[in-house]
């Protein structure tokens, strides 16, 4: 599908997301609305790919970061973190941000996504509430989100933060993936506040609400507290879509009603529909809809690991973050991670952008 970004269009399109709406348990409405802070993409501000500035803050490692028993990046005593400002995409990358961003390139496939508009698997809600570029992209690599990262500073004026080298670009069913790459991170002038991956110590910040003493630190989900880990947990319908919700109006049922492949709501859902973590921190889908990639290998965590995360991983793994709408609730939880190889995609799997601030 070959569509030019017209103003006209962007504009039409948009109209219709201001009075598309979608009940959640809390009678929420859709959040996302074209910002001034949208950022602008060969001419056109693109809808939903506005950045978040999240405060700088230190976090003193603790069991006591526990929550409801699962450890995050904070729980190990003796790891104290300061975390710079910096800034994080208020929704997932939105299938029409990227690709925004990647059409054009010879190599790279800019519709990966699974949940698409002409999907008899992934079958949207409703025709006016999921608008079908405004789904979070998915099916994406980790080699993919990096690159994406540095098409993006291109893009905006940005000098890129990675060095992408010895790329191995995908055949067959993988063509337009990357499967494999060298990537390190740029020493250039001003490459420091180019688009990136999130840290995982950074995106748990985020996800708790960027404030060690506030009230939403200890939410089980972003921006919801729960008492309880169970797989199936209506504490998670205002703030998340996950496997109970995803086909059931965003709402948990009393009865075990599993979705379907091709039922109406089976797959992600557009972005913004749900509660953000805080009225100071509106960052949307944090938990559920879809995994989310970070930058950080995965490994065990000590009390010397770096604000980088691990440095190296036995298994070459990457992790991902804030469970998705296929899985249980207790993968939505904010300090539940998990992992992958670089080189997988799945029709769960999908990221968001960040970058530093003042750094240069």
């Amino acid at each position: 599908m070959k569509k030019s970004f017209k103003l006209l269009a962007a504009i039409a399109v948009t109209s219709l997301i201001v009075f598309a709406g979608c009940k959640t348990d809390a009678g929420t409405d859709s959040h996302l609305k074209p910002s001034a802070n949208d950022l602008t993409i060969d001419g056109v501000k693109i809808t939903g790919s506005e950045m978040v500035s999240i405060p700088a803050g230190s976090v003193t490692g603790s069991s006591s970061n526990k929550i409801n028993g699962y450890s995050g990046v904070f729980s190990v005593t003796g790891r104290n973190l300061t975390i710079p400002a910096f800034q994080m995409g208020a929704y997932e990358v939105t299938q029409r941000l990227y690709k925004a961003v990647m059409e054009g390139d010879e190599n790279a496939v800019s519709e990966p996504s699974f949940c698409n508009a002409t999907s008899t698997t992934y079958v949207y809600s409703d025709a006016n509430e999921d608008e079908k570029d405004l789904r979070p992209v998915e099916n994406v690599t980790w080699f993919d989100a990096v690159y994406f990262c540095n098409k993006l500073s291109e893009k905006t004026g940005k000098v890129p933060y990675y060095v992408l080298s010895e790329i191995s670009w995908g055949t067959g069913v993988e063509k337009g993936h990357i499967i494999s790459a060298k990537v390190t991170i740029s020493s250039a002038k001003g490459a420091s506040t180019g688009y990136r991956l999130p840290r995982e110590a950074e995106w748990e910040y985020a996800a708790r609400g960027a404030d060690p003493e506030g009230k939403n630190w200890n939410n089980f989900f972003a921006g919801k507290a729960s008492s309880t880990d169970a797989i199936k947990n209506k504490d998670l319908d205002s703030v998340g879509w996950y496997w109970y919700n995803t086909a059931n109006d965003g709402e948990t049922p009393d009865e075990n009603n599993l979705p379907d492949s091709g039922q109406k709501g089976y797959g992600s859902h557009r972005v913004g529909l749900k509660a953000p973590v805080s009225e100071s921190i509106k960052l949307y889908d944090m938990s559920g809809n879809v995994f989310e990639w970070c930058y950080d290998w995965q490994d065990t965590i000590t009390e010397i690991t770096p604000l980088d995360g691990p440095q190296t991983s036995p298994g070459n793994n990457r992790v991902y973050c804030g469970g998705s709408w296929k899985d249980p609730a207790h993968y939505c939880s904010v300090v539940r991670h998990t992992n992958g190889k670089p080189e997988i995609h799945h029709y769960y799997l999908g990221f968001r952008v960040c970058c530093s601030v003042g750094e240069d």
